[in-house]
Order: C-alpha cells, then sequence, then structure tokens
C-alpha cells in the first residue's frame, strides 16, 4: 500500500525533539492535548502521537501503536478484530450534474479507498466488485459528524450506514466525528480522527469536464491535475465490471495509465473519476476524505 503523508508525528520525528511532549490527563478530542500528542480513544488521555501510517517502516521490536501490525519490515493497519475498521468517508463531487457533498460510515473490513483486488507495480489495478468475504458493515451505533459549524447523523440501515446528502462545505473546513457505540460488535464510543477536507482537484488532461477527449487506447492515457502537496490521487475509469483504478501521489501532478491497462477497457465513452484524498489514521479508526472531479474521455 502506497505510503500516505502522516498528519501525526512520527517516532522519528519525536526523537528530534529535546524531550518528549507533556501530556495532559484526560481529554476528548485532539485538539485537548499538546503539540506532539495526541487523544487515545480507548482510554480518553492524551499520548504520544506515535501512530504511523501505512507504508512507514518498522521493526518488531517498535511500541506504542495500537491497531497497528509490523508485517515484512511494513506498517499494516488492521484494526479491530476481524479486521474492521470505523471509518467516516467525506465527499465532495464536482461533474457534469454539478455539484455533491455526501457523508457515510463504514465499520467492515472492505475499507473506503482499499477496493483493487491486488495493487501492482504500475500504480493500477482491476476494482473488485465481487461479494465482499464478510457482511458490507456492522453496526458500530449512530455515527455524529461534524462538518464546520453543522453537524449530522448517520443510522445504520439493514447491512450498511446511509449515504447522506448534505449542505455544502469547502476546503480547509474541520471534519469531527465518532460511532456512539453501545452495539454487538462496539461496546464503547470510538472517536473519528480529525481532518481537513482537501483543496478542489484541478485536471489539466485529458479534458473529462467536455467529455470531449479522445484517446486511443493503444496509446496510454496521461493525466495531469494541479499539485496540493500532500495524499494521493486517484483515477478511476470505466463502469463495472470493467473499470480501472490507479493512484499516484498528489505532489507528483501527472500519472500515466499503461496502453496495456487501457486496452483491458472497452472503446466508447467511458466515465472517469479523478479524486484527491487524504486520509486520516489514528489507533483503530480512520476519517476518509474525497474531492473528486467527474466526467469522461472517449476511448477508441
Amino acid at each position: 500500500m502506497r505510503a500516505l503523508a502522516p498528519l501525526l508525528l512520527t517516532l522519528a520525528a519525536l526523537a528530534a525533539l529535546s524531550c518528549r511532549p507533556n501530556l495532559t490527563a484526560t481529554c476528548s478530542s485532539d485538539r485537548e492535548c499538546v503539540k506532539g500528542a495526541r487523544c487515545d480513544a480507548e482510554t480518553s488521555t492524551c499520548v504520544a502521537a506515535d501512530a504511523s501510517v501505512p507504508g512507514d517502516t518498522c521493526s518488531a521490536s517498535t511500541q506504542g501503536r495500537l491497531g497497528w501490525e509490523c508485517n515484512s519490515g511494513k506498517w499494516t493497519y488492521v484494526g479491530l478484530p476481524g479486521g474492521r475498521v470505523p471509518e467516516l468517508l467525506v465527499q465532495r463531487t464536482f461533474g457534469p450534474a454539478g455539484k455533491t457533498y455526501e457523508i457515510t460510515a463504514s465499520f467492515s473490513a472492505n475499507r473506503f479507498g482499499f477496493d483493487c483486488k491486488s495493487p501492482e507495480a504500475d500504480g493500477c489495478c482491476l476494482l473488485d466488485f465481487s461479494p465482499p468475504s464478510v457482511p458490507s458493515s456492522v453496526s458500530g451505533g449512530p455515527v455524529d459528524v461534524r462538518i464546520g459549524s453543522t453537524s449530522y447523523a448517520l443510522n445504520f440501515e439493514g447491512t450498511s450506514y446511509v449515504r447522506l446528502q448534505v449542505l455544502a462545505f469547502g476546503p480547509g473546513d474541520l471534519v469531527t466525528g465518532q460511532f456512539d457505540g453501545n452495539t454487538v460488535d462496539l461496546a464503547n464510543p470510538i472517536g473519528l480522527p480529525e481532518a481537513t477536507v482537501p483543496s478542489d482537484v484541478s485536471v489539466g488532461e485529458p479534458d473529462i469536464a467536455t467529455g470531449q477527449a479522445t484517446v486511443s487506447r493503444s496509446s496510454g492515457l496521461r493525466v495531469t491535475w494541479v499539485p496540493s502537496g500532500k495524499g494521493d490521487i486517484r483515477i478511476q475509469l470505466g463502469y463495472a465490471p470493467n473499470a480501472l483504478q490507479c493512484q499516484a501521489p498528489d505532489p507528483a501532478g501527472s500519472f500515466t495509465i499503461p496502453a496495456a491497462r487501457l486496452a483491458s477497457l472497452p472503446p466508447g465513452n467511458t466515465p472517469v473519476i479523478v479524486s484527491r484524498i487524504d486520509q486520516v489514521f489514528a489507533p483503530k479508526t480512520a476519517t476518509v476524505l474525497y474531492t473528486s472531479a467527474q466526467g469522461q474521455i472517449l476511448l477508441q
């Protein structure tokens, strides 16, 4: 899994400080802790902010990362027992049909943003539309969400959380929330890591807004965007079951989808979604933020 830009200080950064930060006794959010510390959702106390992100190096002797495992020298996020992760998704989408603002949640082993059948060396993969091996989601109780100054509640219905269209929100808005718990699968409330809505994604090539761009499947496809300096860019092309997903570091500013990958897609009008993704991890929880530009191209 590609490393994501951490919003918490790593152990290496802490070691560079002259001393570890003093920690307050109790807390309900990261903002109540001093710099270099975070609020642990399980104990409601400030602890050193040494939880990392997937892909960072580790060793078996490294301590202090609840909810993480060190596999082959890299941190892997495992969440709660059964691999389920309480997770919030906040998404802004801009396209020919206008703008949509949505939030939803999941408490499952099928992570938002990690839906590839297998990550491959060229940065692309086929999307996995097969039924999951576990239920799509279990209930972690109502999810309370606050974006900027507006509060929302997400409820669990049947096998998943509702997808709620909400009021407009913009880059820089603070996102907070928690799963209320009191269910079979989550006894106690668990807070979600605070996050900030990322900037809009501005796509240069191809022209997906008008749908007039023609691309030869034998030539590959170069996608460009204005970098934001952190996070990842995800490019999705096609319909199920013939859909392709590629991912690249946001600072790169461009990515070329190989011709061999395009050849797996049928010719014709092809939907394209280019998303700026910022994923904020805390022990056993995650907040995922998307800002997406949507359109289409003509594959020949």
